[in-house]
């Protein structure tokens, strides 16, 4: 990790995210562990992962979390077909 560019609570993320998101483990933890709501969490873990800098200190978790990210975008950009609003 590149201690110098990272402030405290990016750092804090990031390890929680290391410990927590990838194994499908985020809920109620982050208000716990964090302080802060998983809106907030998501926000900042999403700004980090577009950072060069956490790319290259943490590419396997920048890989991992952006694959999942990725997914989901793909998920929510297909059509849905007609007369099933609302189901996924």
């Amino acid at each position: 990790m590149l201690p110098g560019c990272l402030d405290a609570q990016d750092r804090a993320v990031l390890t929680f995210a290391r410990d927590h998101h990838l194994q499908g483990r985020v809920g109620a933890g982050v208000q716990a562990q964090l302080g802060m709501t998983q809106t907030r969490y998501y926000q900042l873990l999403l700004r980090l992962l577009d950072r060069v800098e956490v790319a290259e200190a943490e590419p396997e978790l920048v890989a991992g979390l952006v694959a999942l990210r990725n997914g989901r975008r793909r998920r929510l950009a297909r059509p849905r077909p007609a007369g099933r609003a609302g189901s996924r």
